[in-house]
């Protein structure tokens, strides 16, 4: 299969952008609070209006209450242009039929907005044919027919949208040709070549069945207070897993590869990563307030459901708990996965922390999520290096679900990940890997919201991974990372040739040396969708210390591996399956 296809669509080249040649300070001097404890150095700043985002979420929140107005506003950030730059989808809610919302709406009420990204780190907005007015939910990209082109997936409460990228600024809606449109209240969506045939797959997470025409009336009943109702009140709906037939149309096999499970699921969050070694994609997905599904791939598009057995299905007392969020990643350093969950309020985050390849214990609390999380409400979740030291650091969107709630708008959460530290002090303490710092790391995390959405990109092109979070009838927040610029790093775009054009399913090692000779490994992986109904930016960003020069080792989905030695720091690489580093450009800096 060729990396792009031979037709006349002109095919995106990787942009080599004119900027400074950057000194990198390498030392820094870091506070100590009363306890002996380091302050945190991870800061960000709110920079939405100055980056020209003017985007307002609207729930089409009315009085009668129905479910999908709070739980909608996805957020995804993806190079759709070929530029080099992440542009930035904003997903909105909308209106019912014949249901007067409570606030009255603006013209673009229920319009899904595109920005595209500029030179000058600002934003554009764009009619580029997918501001989908359907109640939206989230969004999924991915190259799904390896034309060299990002294509789009919008879910919705009603019929969801693929939308094909034309190359030209332009989508096209393709979902009746290519075999899609399902009417299931879609939530989150995620993108994975689950049979290695080259073309990435789509797996739609589902939540309830629901009729606004038949809807229950919740809350304060004999006072006629109502309130949003809670999902045990409702069946549950079956998950749909779309084959790609080679770029030309999906088939819906959720139930011959033994993922439908109509009775148990109530899906809200899904990532599609290696969650044991044999070198096959597996599945997980967060359900609200029913058991969690863990789906082992045994190839041939053939799952199995080992919730229960592998010890990441259920929460810390062996209860299904109300799962929001999810994301996968390398916490600690041993190679295995750790995954994280966000639920309900008195739900704490759980961590689940990897034994062995493929097994789970829950260690919210030993880790140190669970206290700080237990009286929040999260839905995103992104694990990212923001503070540049080798380690993945936790973020997490927080709301409540219930506008009647005391506590509906909550502060968002940051935790600093310590295992770069404690290798580098050969420190064996029993403390948590986590730490929360949310209050050291700015006003833009002081405040609070009633927030959803989460993903990470990169506003500027500097290698400092930035935050995009989503609100409820408010403006989103872009997060701009003003953590001081103390480390090294590498971003690292990975393109797919055998297999799968974006690299979804790629395993990155980064192995860095100490004077001497100690290795440190970091362990990542390049994944669709994960947080809460939307998507990160398609980069890997290694934060490397005071290290200059590293090693890379690679696998690619089905197992062939490469190997690129001394690599230098401080910059962007596009890496090509088979081809090694065929692009690069220099990190840019700030002042």
């Amino acid at each position: 299969m060729q990396l792009y296809d031979s037709g006349t669509r002109q095919r995106p080249a990787w942009t080599t952008l004119a900027v400074p040649t950057i000194t990198f300070c390498v030392a820094l001097a870091v506070a100590v609070t009363a306890t002996g404890q380091a302050t945190s150095a991870i800061r960000f700043a709110d920079v939405t209006a100055a980056a020209g985002i003017d985007f307002v979420h609207f729930s089409g929140r009315s009085a009668e209450k129905h479910m999908p107005e709070t739980m909608g506003g996805g957020v995804l950030w993806q190079d759709f242009d070929g530029d080099g730059r992440g542009d930035i989808y904003l997903v909105d809610s909308g209106l019912y039929e014949d249901i007067a919302p409570l606030a009255s709406p603006r013209p673009e009420a229920g319009r899904n907005t595109y920005y595209r990204a500029t030179a000058t780190g600002r934003y554009q907005g764009i009619d580029a044919g997918i501001g989908n007015r359907g109640f939206g939910q989230g969004a999924a990209a991915a190259d799904f027919d390896a034309d060299g082109f990002v294509d789009l997936y919008v879910t919705n409460y009603g019929a969801d949208v693929l939308y094909r990228n034309n190359g030209d600024g332009t989508f096209a809606d393709v979902t009746g040709s290519f075999g899609l449109g399902d009417e299931r209240w879609g939530t989150s969506a995620a993108w994975g070549d689950l049979d290695h045939d080259g073309f990435p797959d789509l797996y739609i997470a589902n939540y309830l069945v629901y009729d606004q025409t038949l809807a229950r009336v919740c809350g304060d009943v004999a006072n006629d207070r109502r309130g949003y109702c809670t999902p045990d009140l409702f069946e549950g709906v079956s998950d749909i897993l779309y084959r790609n037939l080679g770029g030309n149309g999906f088939e819906d096999v959720a139930a011959a590869a033994g993922v439908a499970n109509a009775t148990d699921g109530k899906g809200l969050g899904v990532v599609i990563a290696h969650l044991d070694e044999d070198d096959l994609p597996d599945l997980y997905v967060a359900n609200d307030a029913t058991r969690n599904f863990v789906y082992m791939n045994r190839g041939q598009l053939q799952f199995e459901d080992v919730g229960l057995m592998s010890g990441a299905g259920l929460g810390v007392q062996g209860l299904p708990q109300s799962g929001m969020g999810v994301d996968a990643g390398d916490l600690d350093g041993d190679g295995l996965p750790e995954i994280g969950v966000t639920n309900y309020e008195q739900q704490p985050v759980n961590m689940y922390r990897a034994l062995a390849p493929g097994f789970f214990t829950e260690d919210s609390f030993s880790i140190g999520v669970g206290g700080p999380t237990a009286m929040t409400l999260g839905f995103g979740i992104v694990f990212v290096d923001a503070d540049g030291d080798g380690d993945l650091d936790v973020f997490v969107a927080n709301g409540h679900a219930l506008d009647t709630a005391a506590q509906y708008a909550q502060p968002n959460q940051v935790f600093l990940n310590q295992r770069r530290e404690r290798w580098q002090q050969n420190d064996a303490s029993t403390s948590s890997l986590l730490r929360e710092v949310t209050a050291e790391a700015g006003s833009a995390f002081t405040s609070v919201s009633v927030s959803r959405g989460m993903a990470a990109g990169d506003i500027e092109g500097d290698g400092w991974p930035d935050l995009l979070v989503s609100n409820i009838d408010a403006s989103p927040h872009l997060l701009r990372n003003t953590t001081p610029r103390a480390s090294h790093r590498l971003v690292l775009r990975l393109r797919g040739r055998v297999t799968n054009r974006d690299g979804f399913g790629a395993r990155v090692t980064v192995i860095a040396r100490d004077s001497g000779g100690r290795e440190y490994r970091q362990h990542l992986e390049s994944k669709s969708s994960t947080s809460y109904v939307s998507q990160s930016v398609n980069e890997l960003y290694v934060g490397l210390a005071d290290w200059q020069r590293v090693d890379l080792r690679l696998r690619w989905p089905g197992g062939e591996d490469e190997r690129i030695e001394n690599v230098d720091a401080d910059q962007a690489l596009l890496i090509i399956e088979g081809r090694g580093i065929v692009a690069s450009r220099p990190l840019m800096g700030r002042d």
